[in-house]
């Protein structure tokens, strides 16, 4: 890091990870609300703020190795702290009576300046489900629904298949596979790289009656982000019958090989 040995990559990579963090925060609006919060407190401009991902993006080699330097040089201090549990003495409770306050009903220019703020009158809005969500049948038993997000260009795919752990006690670990599977001709680390320079990420997860295929990314880099995934995987619905109607127990689990996790993958997903 203090000489820059690192890709052009790898930096536009972590920046672009770094700024689909912050969009995504902000669809959270608890995540939202702390921000506004934080700007407010520390006297920054909100619209500077959202500023953030414009100045990830202006980020350079230079200004890194510099900061590295800076505070990762020879010239700092280092503190380690362990946890240890010593024995504290006990303090009495020293003899002082309650001090009568006679200015509870009181309140500060601040606090009164915050009591006397307008408050904007929100009224809520509500998902409609024919407006706001395109409802399309793509094919017999499979249904699309598809939603505009309005607050940034950061797209989401969810691939759900009608088939879970009740069906299948093996797709408790093959949804596992996911975050450490890459298609044949692409190495494990070049391809989640590649996935990261796009902005992308593909994971799995289960309940007892389906399997999700969750798929984000930027939407500009949709179609690269798909065709690298479609490399993992044709996605079809998996409509064959299991004859597994119970949990793998610990000895199934541990005699499981990465053959057959692939295997029931490539029977899940095609």
């Amino acid at each position: 890091m203090t000489v820059g040995s690192f890709s052009d990559n790898l930096l536009q990579g972590v920046k672009t990870e770094l700024r689909i963090d912050y969009e995504t925060n902000l669809e959270d609006m608890r995540w939202r609300t702390y921000a506004i919060m934080d700007a407010f407190l520390y006297g920054i401009d909100w619209e500077k703020h959202l500023a953030t991902p414009n100045k990830i993006n202006q980020i350079t080699r230079e200004e890194i190795v510099a900061v590295t330097n800076k505070y990762f040089g020879e010239n700092h201090i280092v503190f380690h702290s362990k946890i240890g549990f010593p024995k504290k003495p006990k303090l009495e409770k020293p003899p002082y009576g309650a001090i009568e306050s006679n200015s509870s009903e009181k309140r500060s220019e601040y606090a009164t300046m915050i009591e006397n703020m307008p408050v904007i009158q929100m009224d809520p809005q509500f998902i409609d489900f024919v407006e706001d969500v395109k409802v399309s049948e793509i094919h017999t038993g499979i249904r699309s629904f598809v939603t505009k997000n309005p607050i940034n260009n950061v797209f989401s795919i969810s691939l759900k298949y009608g088939k879970g752990s009740h069906h299948d006690p093996m797709v408790d670990q093959t949804s596992l596979i996911v975050a450490y599977a890459s298609p044949a001709n692409i190495k494990y680390l070049d391809f989640k790289q590649e996935l990261q320079l796009l902005g992308g990420d593909v994971y799995a997860y289960n309940d007892l009656s389906y399997t999700t295929l969750e798929i984000t990314g930027l939407e500009e880099n949709l179609e690269k982000i798909l065709s690298l995934i479609n490399a993992l995987s044709e996605f079809a619905l998996y409509d064959s019958q299991s004859d597994y109607l119970s949990r793998l127990d610990e000895s199934d689990i541990k005699a499981l090989t990465t053959r057959d996790l692939v295997e029931k993958f490539n029977q899940l997903f095609n």
